[in-house]
């Protein structure tokens, strides 16, 4: 039971995990974008 646990805790460790790398790393390409566009207006 204990094992059970470990690992489906294990599991939504790692999602979190990517999903916050992956969050981070779209406002990333965001940023950049907008400032892309900003900086071509000008």
């Amino acid at each position: 039971m204990k094992k059970i646990i470990s690992t489906v805790l294990g599991i939504l460790f790692a999602f979190t995990l990517t999903a916050t790398v992956a969050n981070s790393a779209a406002k990333e390409v965001r940023v950049a974008y907008f400032f892309g566009m900003a900086v071509s207006k000008s």
